[in-house]
């Protein structure tokens, strides 16, 4: 029962991840109105192209999870004389399945998912960190299904995304907590609903 309660509340409290835990799940309490956190930089992804909708994208499926998409592209943000975008680039994805201790993403090679997150800074309640090469990464954690309480007390699984940003290409990392292999998309084409919502809706590319 002790392990248990540690289980459930322990979290919330600790400090400093030691590295042979597991990643931690994102961070659900919103921060205090108050609250100005301390980001070290660079802040959010460098880009002079933004996302646009184009429409629906394919349904996205992982082990055991499965999620409707929005097709998106690249548009610059100069405008012509019209108004509209002077430069516009379609993503072309490419998605491998690879072992977890051994995949690439966005050109560098990681020996676990947990290396692209080294170090941990939050903003505006979405969980940033720093992968082992110095790159910035935006971090999600989505909770197994729970339904009843010893679910709640017990189920400690997590589907778990992370983003980086790089030559204005997003990539994508997927990883189910119990799986031995990661999904990695390379410039996403189909990004799933709530993360296109997240995108648009917070400052993440300047």
């Amino acid at each position: 029962m002790l392990d248990a309660l540690r289980r459930l509340f322990g979290r919330r409290h600790a400090g400093p991840e030691p590295k042979d835990e597991p990643l931690r799940p994102l961070k659900i309490d919103p921060p205090a109105r108050d609250y100005v956190p301390n980001i070290p930089e660079p802040l959010p992804w460098v880009s002079h192209m933004v996302m646009e909708a184009v429409g629906p994208g394919e349904r996205a499926d992982y082990p055991g999870y499965s999620c409707g998409t929005t097709r998106i592209r690249w548009v610059s943000r100069e405008k012509d004389e019209q108004g509209q975008p002077v430069s516009v680039r379609e993503p072309e994805p490419v998605t491998r399945t690879m072992p977890m201790g051994d995949f690439m993403a966005a050109d560098r090679q990681y020996a676990a998912p947990r290396k692209l997150a080294v170090k941990w800074f939050d903003r505006d309640g979405l969980s940033w960190c720093g992968d082992v090469f110095g790159r910035r990464v935006l971090y999600d954690a989505e909770r197994f299904p729970c339904f009843d309480s010893s679910d709640y007390l017990y189920e400690d699984r997590y589907y778990r995304w992370f983003f980086l940003f790089e030559d204005g290409k997003l990539t994508r990392v997927q990883y189910t907590d119990g799986q031995d292999t990661v999904t990695v998309t390379e410039d996403v084409r189909d990004l799933e609903n709530k993360w296109f919502k997240t995108l648009q809706g917070l400052d993440c590319f300047r």
